[in-house]
């Protein structure tokens, strides 16, 4: 077959009995894109046992079809896949797939930025590979869950990350109208075990080299005392109103351990007793 031509199509094998030597041919045809053709002979090595036998030439002509057949499937389905993700980047339209059945925007974000930097993040940018058939097997989910330890992240961050990659792998499922099949990631490799072994070591390798990322003395009672007392003094531009109303959720944060937003939600209606006299007295008692 010349180098230069493009295939256009291969038909099937089939035989033909040859009365010049005796024996079955196997052969099939191959048309070009100039439009030419060639009849393409398969290796007489590989049915020179049974070249005379119609019965056994048919059954190995069947299978050496049901193989190509099988080999055209799995490289149309390997085109898809590859070709939906390799092309195009729904990262913004993910976030809008998770937004219509959410209706949180900051949740909706949070799922798609997770799945870009970790789902994609490590397989399509690190090992390009762009087959997502391929990234549940349980020898790559072992190997996805590995990196992710690596990076020191939590359990409960990890199963985060495999729960949002399956609603990643929904979404695919549903854009590809179903030519992308419905995928789920298991992570098998993580039992109960190992995960108290991994947490164990995780906390104490964090509680040695920093404390803020063990969550102890992140910020410590002289600091805080710092920012607190700035919040309570009088300034020279008159926002002190403004800082002071800061003092319950630092505090808040502070003491119960909440976040910023966390904090911030918190409804005071739900406080017994002025929500800014309980914080002064509790300063008071504090600093003093």
């Amino acid at each position: 077959m010349s180098k230069t031509k493009t295939v256009k199509e291969t038909k099937m094998w089939n035989a033909t009995w040859d009365s010049s030597v005796n024996r079955f041919r196997v052969r099939r045809l191959i048309y070009f894109r100039d439009g030419t053709r060639k009849l393409e002979n398969k290796p007489h090595l590989e049915y020179g046992t049974f070249d005379k036998d119609a019965e056994k030439i048919q059954e190995y002509i069947e299978r050496e079809n049901y193989r190509k057949k099988q080999k055209e499937l799995a490289r149309r389905e390997y085109n898809i896949r590859t070709s939906f993700i390799k092309g195009n980047d729904y990262n913004e339209e993910f976030g809008n797939w998770m937004l219509d059945r959410t209706s949180n925007e900051v949740y909706s974000k949070n799922v798609a930025s997770s799945v870009r930097q970790y789902l994609i993040g490590y397989h399509h940018t690190k090992l390009q590979n762009y087959d997502y058939k391929t990234w549940i097997s349980i020898e790559s989910q072992s190997i996805f869950v590995k990196f992710l330890k690596g990076k020191n992240l939590a359990h409960k961050t990890i199963m985060t990350i495999k729960n949002n990659s399956n609603m990643f792998f929904q979404f695919l499922h549903e854009k590809s109208k179903g030519e992308i099949e419905l995928m789920r990631f298991s992570f098998p490799s993580l039992t109960r075990s190992g995960t108290r072994r991994y947490e164990k070591v995780r906390k104490a390798k964090a509680r040695n080299t920093d404390k803020s990322l063990s969550g102890e003395d992140y910020i410590n009672v002289k600091d805080f005392k710092k920012i607190y007392n700035f919040c309570l003094r009088t300034t020279k531009n008159g926002d002190e109103k403004r800082y002071r109303s800061l003092l319950p959720m630092i505090w808040l944060s502070y003491h119960y351990r909440l976040r910023r937003s966390e904090s911030m939600a918190v409804d005071a209606g739900c406080l017994r007793g002025d929500y800014l006299e309980i914080t002064k007295r509790v300063s008071s008692a504090l600093i003093g």
